[in-house]
């Protein structure tokens, strides 16, 4: 007759060749003639782990834990049946026995590790898996678990060293190969993603995940085309990814491709009827089709007293919108303040700081002085380089209306938002004397060199054709005029303009992605005190420099579209086209306009936006007093 041990071996086989039916015969056999035989306790609570069959797998694991002699082996596993119950206490508590019993069982020490994380534990679970990869090192998800809690734990860079590791011991571990695409992604190397996620794909066309981070990637590098193309991928072999049909969402909203962002919103909801983004971007295309009250109806049944997260402060910011549509001022503005509120709450970290931006202007304010100017070393460019044009002004100034219109020529080509002049400034730091001293003594030889320079980042943003003409957009390019002026003294500058009043408010307004520049349009008394500190200066450069300026009123614009759009086009010297009256056609054309303004300059003029802050003035009283003279100053009533 068989011994008890034998056949404690013959079903532990039997369990590890996958032959569970098998395994279970012999073991309830074992327990028939043996009620009290632990290990077959603990093969048979295995067996109902491994089938999912939580309940008697605790049942069963428990009494195979509870003889006098403790088992790490079973108490780990125990532990597992216990995590995947849910019960994550009662699991912990199991693995440090476990680790009591047996300091050396590495899988104890990751598997603590797992619960830990999962309860919101990262640097403890650090530690467990430290643990467990002094142990044995030589197991690549140990080294990918780590990089997870080191993720969770905000490290990027060791989390990213860590799945790393773990493909230098095993390459194609799947999981961490994908783990450290997202760490690329966190960490903003987005084309490093895509080239690792594209080759995932290629050799897994059957795993979602692979398609999502894909897209993720693409679509954070405005590749949106390539990211539909992943995520409709990523859809259909995984019809429930909720938040794949969001993003779907998001892309065509960009796109002005409504009917299909409809659709991809409506799955989302029926999947997750309460999934706060869907509803929040579903609220935001009834808006756009003038659905408000409907709109309204939606987001109002949300209870946004309770904490929702990231977005609680979006769904905000889109009441405010609605209330402001239908035209109930004071409701629209206490959104906007709890929008800001919860969006200031969020850098509480020290990585955005609204001051900094303010030193820098503080700085500019005292460097610029006429004085100063006539000390500027006489400079001769010889480099027959060609002068970009400039808009510059304030944010919410007009500056994407005017730069849709301008695009619509075939002479110029714009250059939305790209931070090249202020790239530049960082080499006259290093290598000029420091900025902004240094352009008064900057060498035409570094005056050159920073003019290829610009030309050549452009073109890595913007593709000029052959006779088109070079239109640099952003608005807060106004800070950096001196530096403009000093680089292409002969250039162009369009200076956008609208009532101090609407700019203010209208950026209050904005759900932006903070930096350290639109950290100040938080309240409504930030707003004015930016406003006044970039248009004071701007009002420096003007008398101290001599700019070739033309101001454009927004006001003009949207009143008289083509006379407005006449006077720019001759003031840069070019033959009109009336394809720039069409320019909303050429916007849609585009696709993704990467501001704001996206859905307004895709749209005909309209004038609803005009003198705005009427409505508002009892919320603007608070600064009306430092925006009067800057309103009285461009030609602006202020009652």
């Amino acid at each position: 007759m068989e011994s008890t041990a034998s056949a404690h071996e013959r079903a532990t086989a039997l369990l590890s060749a996958g032959l569970l039916d098998d395994a279970e015969s012999l073991w309830l056999k074992i327990l028939h003639e043996y009620p009290n035989a632990t290990d077959a306790q603990h093969g048979l609570g295995t067996i109902a782990l491994q089938r999912g069959d939580l309940e008697r797998a605790i049942e069963l694991l428990e009494s195979a834990t509870s003889a006098p002699q403790e088992n790490a082996q079973h108490l780990k596993d125990l532990g597992n049946a216990y995590a995947s119950a849910g019960k994550g206490e009662a699991a912990e508590n199991a693995f440090r026995t476990a680790i009591n019993v047996d300091p050396d069982f590495f899988a104890a020490h990751a598997n603590l590790g797992n619960s830990l994380l999962a309860r919101g534990e990262p640097e403890q679970a650090i530690t467990c898996y430290q643990t467990a990869i002094s142990l044995r090192p030589e197991i690549p998800q140990l080294h990918d678990n780590l990089g997870t809690a080191l993720r969770s734990k905000g490290d990027l860079r060791a989390a990213a060293e860590a799945y790393q590791k773990a493909l230098d011991i095993a390459p194609t571990l799947l999981t961490a190969r994908i783990n450290l695409g997202n760490v690329l992604i966190d960490q903003k190397q987005y084309q490093r993603a895509i080239t690792l996620f594209s080759d995932i794909s290629e050799q897994h066309p059957n795993i979602p995940d692979a398609f999502v981070g894909l897209g993720i990637a693409q679509m954070w590098l405005d590749q949106f085309e390539a990211a539909l193309t992943a995520f409709n991928h990523a859809v259909k072999l995984n019809p429930r990814l909720i938040d794949i049909h969001f993003k779907l969402g998001q892309i065509y909203n960009a796109l002005h491709r409504l009917p299909e962002a409809k659709k991809a919103l409506i799955r989302a909801i029926e999947l997750n009827a309460s999934h706060l983004g869907a509803q929040r971007l579903m609220a935001t295309l009834l808006r756009r089709e003038g659905n408000i009250e409907q709109a309204l109806s939606l987001l109002n049944q949300i209870d946004i007293r309770n904490n929702l997260g990231e977005e609680a402060g979006s769904i905000h910011f889109e009441l405010g919108m609605l209330y402001d549509r239908a035209q109930e001022s004071a409701k629209a503005f206490h959104h906007f303040s709890a929008g800001n509120n919860i969006r200031s709450a969020e850098i509480n970290d020290g990585s955005v700081q609204k001051e900094r931006y303010l030193n820098q202007l503080k700085q500019l304010h005292q460097q610029f002085s006429p004085e100063w100017f006539g000390q500027w070393h006489q400079t001769s460019i010889t480099d027959q380089l060609p002068c970009p044009v400039f808009i510059v002004g304030f944010p919410r100034s007009g500056t994407t209306l005017l730069d849709q219109i301008l695009n619509s020529h075939p002479n110029l080509r714009v250059m939305e938002e790209q931070p090249v002049i202020a790239s530049l400034m960082g080499l006259v730091n290093e290598q000029g004397g420091g900025y902004p001293g240094g352009l008064a003594s900057i060498s035409d030889e570094l005056l050159e060199t920073l003019r290829r320079d610009y030309f050549n980042l452009a073109s890595e943003r913007v593709k000029l054709k052959p006779g088109e003409q070079l239109v640099d957009k952003l608005p807060l390019n106004t800070i950096r005029i001196g530096a403009i002026h000093r680089l292409f003294p002969d250039a162009k500058i369009i200076l956008s303009l609208r009532h101090p009043y609407d700019v203010c408010l209208s950026n209050f307004m904005q759900d932006y992605h903070l930096n350290d520049a639109m950290a100040n349009f938080q309240t409504i008394e930030d707003c004015a005190k930016l406003y006044s500190t970039v248009m004071s200066l701007w009002q420096q450069y003007e008398t101290t420099l001599p700019l070739n300026v033309h101001k454009l009123p927004y006001e003009s614009l949207v009143d008289n579209l083509e006379t407005s759009s006449r006077e720019v086009i001759d003031f840069l010297g070019l033959e009109w086209d009336p394809t720039l009256l069409d320019y909303a056609s050429h916007a849609r054309d585009r696709g993704f306009i990467k501001t704001p303004s996206y859905l307004q300059v895709s749209e005909p003029i309209y004038q609803r936006a005009k003198y705005r802050w009427r409505r508002y003035i009892n919320e603007l009283e608070p600064v009306i007093e430092q925006l009067a003279p800057y309103a009285s100053h461009f030609g602006y009533p202020t009652e």
